[in-house]
C-alpha cells in the first residue's frame, strides 16, 4: 500500500524527488517500476531517472525493468545501459524480454540487430536461438 500510494502520487504529477521511498526494498521498486503507466513523457522519464538513478543501477532485476520501460519510451539516455547490459548478462530471462520490446519498433529493431551482432558469441545457444528468431519473425519492421 506504501508503494502504491506513491504510484498514484507519480501518476498524478508528482515529482519523483517529493516520492517517499525511505526504507524501500528491491521488491518494492520492483512493484513501482512494473506498475508505472507504460507510456510517459520524456520529462517523466528524466525524472525518475534523475531522481532514483535507475540507468545506472547495480541491481539486474531493477535495471532490467528500467530498460523494458526505457525501450518503451524511447528513452535514449538509457541506450548505453541497455547495450552494456545485454553484453554483460547472458540470462534469457533478461535478454530475450528486452530484445522482444525492441522488435516492437523499426528503430528498435535496427538498435536489437546491432546489438546481437556485438554479443551474439556471448550468448548460450539456447539463448541465440530465443534472440534469433525474434529477429528473424520481425523483418516485416525493416519494410
Amino acid at each position: 500500500s506504501q508503494v502504491r500510494s506513491q504510484l498514484l502520487a507519480f501518476s498524478s504529477g508528482t515529482d519523483a524527488g517529493a516520492l517517499d521511498v525511505s526504507g524501500w526494498t528491491t521488491h518494492q521498486y520492483l512493484y513501482f517500476l512494473r506498475n508505472l503507466p507504460e507510456e510517459m513523457t520524456l520529462n517523466r522519464m528524466e525524472n525518475l531517472d534523475f531522481v532514483f538513478g535507475f540507468t545506472n543501477s547495480g541491481n539486474s532485476e531493477i535495471l532490467y525493468e528500467w530498460l523494458i520501460l526505457t525501450i518503451k519510451n524511447d528513452y535514449r539516455d538509457a541506450d548505453l545501459a541497455l547495450e552494456v547490459f545485454l553484453k554483460r548478462q547472458g540470462r534469457r530471462k533478461f535478454v530475450a524480454p528486452l530484445y522482444e520490446a525492441l522488435t516492437r519498433t523499426s528503430r528498435g529493431l535496427r538498435k536489437a540487430r546491432r546489438i546481437y551482432a556485438k554479443c551474439k558469441s556471448l550468448y548460450h545457444p539456447v539463448t541465440r536461438g530465443a534472440v534469433e528468431t525474434l529477429l528473424d519473425s520481425s523483418q516485416n519492421l525493416d519494410k
